[in-house]
């Protein structure tokens, strides 16, 4: 699914919409798919703030995401990462989402005459009427708020009657039932007649045994062909990205890339079985370590000071000598060729204890610091 061209793509609308709110971006095609390695990295290894993959705390960071880019860096690009010119904007609101099928259908050369059953995620009228026009059936459920206005009845009402009732209206190709089983189910479709009707057996605790309801064809047909689509959900549900954005259509490239990685691996199950994880895992691995680019040693400002987290941890703060000039050291300013290796920070060795030691922690006498014992543990 994730093709060069699509990437590329990708790629290209992001630099644009950056530079349409005046910032530089610059997204490489390495950081992109760095992006998307963190992405499926985050479907087994959860976590609920993106920012603590760079945490100086062990339990919640992450040393592939610290060596793939600076946390900064990462949170810029997901704030500019795009997929579609926001000057050229459909009227559709779904637009940027209705490409998922249509591409999958292009690259897939479907011909005219088929028909594809997808969930609710992706049905809409819009949809149905784009499928029509190539020729091609669709049928899936529906969202309350994709009907377009439709006066169907209000869900709780229609609870409320017999099981099997049901109402359908049409426009054109499209047929859209609505029928209530043990809850109420829509469905959109522009290839199922509404009938003949389908004799279904559903259990009913209050009569204490099975009954028959009739079921529109187009429900019927909806559970035949759906069977591969639910295991593919649970699938895809198993390893689910939990990288989070504010952008509406966010969902939808998040699904995109659990899918791809799905799919990915049901097709490595036909030279080599193996349980989905370690085969995660792997493409991970690929993903973020092939695509880090190696950066050059921290340089050293009179500005640059350690993050507390990091600089108060107490663990691993062990002096190091500097490979260039000379620098201030951050605590009495006289110059040093030495530095903390861990907070990358100019420091005597005299001055390690008092730069990790917090403020309202440290001894004061008369305003001066007392004389420190220097320890690097």
């Amino acid at each position: 699914m994730f093709t060069r061209e699509l990437l590329e793509n990708i790629l290209e609308q992001s630099n644009l919409y950056a530079t349409q709110h005046g910032r530089r971006l610059n997204m490489t095609m390495e950081e992109l798919l760095g992006i998307i390695g963190v992405m499926m990295m985050t479907g087994y290894r959860t976590t609920h703030n993106k920012k603590h993959l760079w945490s100086a705390k062990d339990d919640v960071s992450s040393v592939w995401a610290q060596e793939l880019m600076p946390r900064n860096r990462f949170l810029e690009l997901l704030q500019n990462l795009h997929l579609a010119d926001n000057s050229n904007i459909s009227k559709d609101r779904y637009y940027k989402g209705a490409d998922v099928v249509l591409g999958l259908l292009n690259k897939c050369a479907v011909p005219p005459g088929h028909a594809i059953f997808f969930d609710n995620l992706f049905t809409s009228l819009e949809l149905l009427d784009v499928l029509s026009d190539m020729g091609l059936g669709g049928c899936g459920t529906v969202r309350e708020n994709r009907l377009g206005g439709a006066p169907f009845s209000d869900k709780k009402v229609l609870e409320k009657k017999q099981r099997g009732t049901m109402e359908w209206l049409s426009d054109g190709d499209n047929l859209v039932v609505r029928w209530n089983d043990n809850r109420v189910v829509t469905v959109a479709t522009n290839c199922e007649p509404l009938e003949p009707l389908v004799t279904a057996s559903r259990y009913v605790k209050k009569q204490g045994g099975r009954i028959a309801v009739q079921m529109p064809r187009p429900l019927h047909a909806y559970n035949t062909h759906m069977g591969g689509v639910d295991l593919f959900d649970q699938c895809v549900a198993l390893y689910r990205s939990t990288i989070r954005s504010k952008k509406w259509w966010w969902p939808l490239f998040q699904w995109g890339v659990d899918a791809a990685r799905t799919n990915t691996w049901l097709l490595s199950q036909r030279h080599a079985k193996g349980p989905q994880l370690p085969f995660l895992r792997e493409l991970t691995y690929v993903l973020i370590k092939k695509n880090t680019v190696p950066r050059p040693p921290a340089s050293f400002s009179g500005r640059h000071q350690a993050p507390e987290d990091l600089r108060y941890d107490g663990l691993h703060h062990w002096p190091a000598e500097l490979k260039t000039r000379f620098h201030r050291c951050k605590v009495c300013n006289s110059r040093t060729n030495m530095s903390c290796e861990k907070c990358a920070v100019p420091l005597h060795p005299k001055c390690m204890k008092v730069y990790h030691t917090p403020m309202s922690t440290r001894k004061i006498k008369r305003g001066i610091s007392t004389s420190w014992v220097p320890t690097y543990g």
